[in-house]
């Protein structure tokens, strides 16, 4: 569309979203994350959400701060309201786990200065992409812009928790030159 000059509709940005969390309204995929990705629930309470898509900010603030009785008064009945809001309220004391409490593991690695893309050095952040094969211990390093670093095999099965990139980060911690064209790397994955 940039060769003709025409701007894609503000919904296009959403289509991922979409597809990922298997909703058909740009504003359920706002709610989706903050109900344990339910896509009922999202859907429902999308329907009556107030705000257009285009203020996801509004949505969120909106679903955060919303009460049974808001639900009902916008048209959902006593049972469906309450339910929303259990979803909501027990997703949000799931997320409420102390740092202390989540799981991390360190990654150390050796790799050539040319398998290191450059954004590795400025935003100090990667993605382990992880086997979804039951008992596999291997697992890709990319940058955030999905250039590949690596293949890489763990010494221990893969933990469960990896297995969902969106709820993993991946930190390097040290990122330094040990030799020429050699670089010693240390990696932070954490659970979110």
């Amino acid at each position: 569309m940039a060769e003709t000059g025409q701007v894609c509709p503000a919904v296009c940005s959403y289509f991922s979203a979409m597809f990922k969390y298997g909703v058909l309204s740009p504003a359920a995929t706002c709610i989706a994350p903050r109900v344990d990705h339910r896509r009922d629930v999202a859907m429902i309470a999308a329907s009556v959400c107030p705000y257009h898509y285009s203020a996801p900010a509004r949505i969120i603030a909106w679903f955060l701060n919303v009460t049974d009785s808001d639900l009902i008064s916008a048209g959902l009945g006593e049972e469906t309201a309450a339910g929303v809001i259990e979803a909501r309220d027990t997703a949000d004391d799931g997320r409420r786990v102390t740092v202390s409490q989540r799981r991390s593991d360190t990654l150390r690695f050796k790799l050539n200065r040319s398998s290191v893309p450059d954004e590795v050095f400025h935003l100090r952040r990667v993605l382990v992409i992880s086997d979804l094969s039951p008992h596999s211990r291997a697992f890709d390093l990319l940058s955030v812009n999905g250039t590949r670093i690596g293949a890489f095999e763990m010494r221990r099965e893969i933990p469960n928790w990896w297995r969902s990139p969106h709820l993993v980060a991946a930190d390097v911690a040290e990122l330094h030159e040990e030799a020429e064209d050699q670089f010693a790397m240390k990696v932070t994955v954490r659970e979110l």
